[in-house]
């Protein structure tokens, strides 16, 4: 179980780090589209992110641990 949630997590991880890429550069854009991907910047950086790095500190003892 704790396998499955660390595959899952790695990959919720993955694609947050990429809508963060992704939205931070909104340079050549129409504005309406521009002012969507800074809300999805703004929420990532805000609560996604420092949720995702204060999960991973509780994970990893607890992986190094029961040795996943």
């Amino acid at each position: 179980m704790l396998f499955q949630f660390c595959i899952y997590f790695i990959v919720l991880s993955i694609t947050s780090i990429l809508f963060i890429i992704i939205s931070a550069d909104t340079r050549h854009i129409k504005p309406e589209y521009a002012e969507r991907l800074e809300y999805l910047n703004d929420v990532l950086l805000k609560y996604v992110a420092p949720a995702i790095a204060l999960i991973s500190l509780c994970l990893l003892p607890i992986v190094i641990i029961w040795g996943v």
